[in-house]
């Protein structure tokens, strides 16, 4: 009697210890990562309110492989981008380059993920086509606001790039092709990965377009993060590695034309 009395107090006091431990672990919240983005077709962009782009569905892709953290999306633009990052408000951006005005801000940087570069776009003019893309410092061009070119240096200040070039600074690059479509730039600047793209939706426009041979710039993206943030740079490699392993960044890139670098 004693032994069956003894036996069910150890069970008793056994279930008293270990039901608070198990219900603090199905309790414990996910932590929230707020990840920046901003107009950077075809890794961001927005229309009539509504997200797309690659940035969106990495997102997703991030939270459904783990229950640890929330990747959350918030918007930023290409020159707030780094006081967000200064006053927390974002702790991650996909799709940067450290080289581009990162020097000097506590962050790190993950593995490189996708290989790309910027490119320059003229109107199609069989007489000029040769020397379309010579001496471009002197023309009329067409960039976008906020990004850090090679030609200019990596110098994204707007006052001072147009006391260097004739140039107008635009907020999407859609824009910066109708530019150069009616003529109103003479050189415009974009992502060869958002020109292809534009190419394949509307094929017209390769007989109105010639573009560079050359890059202005190849880059490497990765994900920024603050170095403060509540997640490690290696489980975001981790998590990087795993999407790439089972097949999804290729899935999701290969919409868009894009085909992930090794990891």
């Amino acid at each position: 009697m004693k032994l069956i009395m003894l036996k069910h107090w150890f069970i008793a006091i056994l279930l008293a210890v270990n039901a608070p431990i198990t219900l603090s672990n199905e309790s414990k919240p996910a932590t929230i990562i707020s990840v920046g983005a901003y107009e950077f077709p075809p890794f961001f962009e927005t229309s009539n309110g509504t997200y797309g782009g690659l940035t969106p569905l990495l997102l997703d892709a991030f939270n459904e492989i783990q229950n640890d953290y929330v990747f959350k999306l918030t918007l930023t633009s290409p020159k707030r981008r780094y006081i967000d990052f200064e006053r927390g408000r974002i702790q991650m951006l996909f799709f940067e380059d450290p080289k581009w005005g990162w020097n000097g801000y506590p962050v790190v940087t993950s593995e490189a993920f996708l290989k790309g570069g910027e490119v320059f776009i003229a109107r199609n003019n069989k007489t000029t086509n040769k020397t379309a893309f010579k001496n471009i410092e002197q023309r009329r061009i067409t960039a976008m606001l906020g990004y850090h070119y090679q030609f200019a240096d990596w110098d994204s200040d707007a006052k001072r790039l147009k006391e260097r070039f004739n140039i107008s600074l635009l907020s999407h690059s859609g824009a910066i092709i109708k530019q150069v479509v009616r003529g109103k730039a003479e050189i415009g600047i974009v992502s060869k990965a958002f020109l292809d793209r534009e190419l394949f939706r509307d094929p017209k426009l390769k007989k109105v377009l010639v573009f560079s041979d050359f890059y202005d710039q190849h880059y490497s993206h990765r994900v920024i993060l603050a170095s403060d943030a509540n997640i490690s740079i290696e489980t975001i490699n981790s998590i990087l590695k795993k999407l790439h392993k089972n097949g999804k960044l290729t899935e999701i890139f290969s919409q868009f034309g894009l085909s992930p670098s090794p990891l």
